[in-house]
């Protein structure tokens, strides 16, 4: 998509790229007549630059003709590049990494029940979490405490949980 009015011509003018010639005129017209007064005379030097350059057809077509070469907006293409980048960097550390960096994360609060998902079966009830529980077979993780329906206690990863759909 190309910008039709790269120095704001047609907007100054307050009309489209597709209007006529007499079209153009008339509203410099009326514009001249609005800023009569001469209050704000930068205005109406470029309202005059636009109409001069739009006003005639040779020069009117040699604007279009430049505008057609030059991107809409250049900050908008870096920005969907951008945009495009934080996409493919997104899907790579989910691939990377696993299920556990994109999975809705739950917390459970001591006392709570927990229940497998799909059969609603009790699973235990928790007793504390950790922020960094010191697993002895693997790097320390957040992780849940909790008494088992058997009555036993054990340490949970809490992404396991999560993952394994254990809801309070």
């Amino acid at each position: 998509m190309r910008n039709l009015d790269p120095k704001g011509y047609y907007a100054l003018l307050n009309v489209s790229p597709t209007v006529t010639q007499v079209e153009i005129r008339l509203s410099f017209e009326f514009l001249k007549q609005a800023h009569k007064d001469g209050k704000r005379v930068r205005d109406i030097a470029k309202i005059h630059e636009a109409y001069d350059t739009l006003g005639d057809a040779k020069s009117r077509a040699q604007y279009n003709r430049a505008a057609a070469g030059r991107p809409k907006n250049p900050r908008l293409n870096s920005g969907l590049l951008l945009l495009g980048l934080a996409v493919v960097f997104t899907i790579t550390v989910a691939v990377l990494f696993g299920s556990d960096l994109i999975a809705p994360f739950v917390s459970f609060d001591a006392g709570d029940s927990l229940y497998w998902k799909t059969t609603q079966k009790p699973l235990g009830v928790v007793l504390e979490y950790e922020e960094t529980h010191a697993f002895p077979e693997g790097p320390s993780q957040a992780a849940y405490r909790i008494r088992l329906s058997s009555g036993d206690e054990q340490w949970f990863v809490a992404a396991d949980l999560h993952r394994n759909g254990i809801q309070p």
